[in-house]
């Protein structure tokens, strides 16, 4: 026979939430209940309803919102809010953070959080983390992979040609990946991805980064000042940028050489 539990169950009735947590006698312990908003278009169901009932099953109060403004209309529920939940997109600034008097963590469950203020949230003592996995790296390093070899065969017009039943073409058009130098501007998380799947395939890999750091054995290792960068340049086959063009760029390299750099750019 089962010994009824002595444990008391305490409900916390705030705006938008409703908070349960247990507390049993002759322990110390109380499990920590939050306030938790997760923000995001219907789109995002998938991820954000499992998240949802989880952190209910759990005790947590939690609460749906689609859009910034929608949140930001929720006035009696914002002072007590300690977890906001939102896409890496959500512009989560100084604004919001006045209104939040109790936030404790940011939290983006995608890749990135470039929507976040992470400088103002550290001045708040707001944590900010993000849900990366694995495979959000791994897939763009083969997406990466797979648009490189889509642009050396020339898949579109090869298609073209099957689709419309054309002639064979006088002029292969198609160039292999192997013996090739594949530049990679940036060598962050992706672009190590890229190298790793790419060191079997018979080519030469060189990487540009800002600042000296340890290389694989298969990857040489070049500094992206303005001179380096030109002659890597001029002397890859395929290079792939691993960020935004400005930021990865040598700041000297003028706007004339960028436009060369998108000019001659693959796909």
């Amino acid at each position: 026979m089962q010994a009824e539990s002595s444990c008391r169950t305490t409900t916390i009735q705030v705006p938008y939430f409703v908070n349960r947590t247990q507390v049993c006698p002759g322990t110390h312990l109380e499990a920590k209940i939050f306030t938790v908003a997760l923000v995001g278009t219907s789109s995002f169901d998938r991820f954000f309803n499992p998240a949802h009932d989880a952190l209910q099953r759990r005790g947590h109060g939690v609460a749906r919102f689609v859009t910034r403004e929608e949140l930001l209309a929720a006035v009696d529920a914002l002072p007590s809010l300690e977890i906001l939940g939102a896409t890496s997109s959500f512009a989560a600034d100084r604004e919001l953070f006045a209104r939040m008097p109790r936030l404790r963590a940011l939290v983006s469950p995608f890749t990135g959080v470039e929507g976040f203020d992470v400088s103002a949230a550290t001045e708040n003592g707001i944590l900010v983390a993000n849900g990366q996995i694995a495979e959000n790296t791994i897939s763009m390093a083969e997406a990466a992979v797979l648009f490189t070899l889509a642009s050396l065969y020339d898949l579109h017009g090869t298609e073209r040609y099957l689709r419309e039943n054309l002639p064979r073409p006088s002029q292969v058009r198609a160039r292999m990946l192997m013996g090739k130098t594949v530049g990679l501007i940036g060598f962050g998380k992706i672009g190590q991805a890229i190298a790793e799947r790419l060191s079997v395939w018979g080519l030469r890999l060189v990487a540009s980064v800002r600042t000296t750091r340890p290389m694989p054995a298969y990857v040489t290792s070049q500094s992206l000042d303005e001179e380096r960068w030109c002659s890597h340049q001029q002397m890859s086959g395929i290079w792939s940028l691993m960020g935004p063009l400005i930021w990865l760029l040598p700041p000297r390299l003028g706007n004339e050489r960028i436009s060369d750099v998108r000019r001659r750019a693959f796909g």
